[in-house]
């Protein structure tokens, strides 16, 4: 492990003393690059900003959507709880219905014949 560190080692130095790696730049060269990087600064602190108003957009956007669930499941309970009282309302409807024994008509001929029964019973 030792000798390929070392190998390692001894080849990068190599690589770093040729003389065409270095570069002289003027002034005017650098003066560019460095314009150059500080509107790539610029840019990135520009990114970030928007980057980090998306984020905070974004977790407003779930905060709305996980209460828009918690609405859709009140709405869906809500309607359960309609539709059993649904039910049971016309089970009272139901039960509120006249019968055979309601009919006006037979009140009428009963009440009718006991007082006919009356009057021929006291003649």
């Amino acid at each position: 492990m030792k000798y390929v560190i070392s190998l390692l080692f001894s080849v990068s130095i190599s690589f770093a003393a040729e003389k065409d790696s270095v570069v002289c730049f003027t002034k005017p060269e650098i003066l560019k690059l460095s314009n150059k990087i500080q509107l790539l600064r610029d840019s990135i602190e520009y990114l970030t900003a928007v980057v980090n108003v998306q984020d905070t957009v974004i977790d407003l956007y779930i905060s709305r959507s996980d209460m828009f669930v918690q609405q859709l499941k009140n709405r869906d309970n809500t309607i359960d709880a309609c539709k059993k009282r649904s039910i049971e309302l016309e089970k009272i409807n139901e039960e509120l219905q006249p019968r055979w024994y309601d009919n006006k008509f037979l009140w009428f001929l009963t009440g009718a014949a006991s007082v006919l029964g009356i009057v021929l019973a006291v003649q």
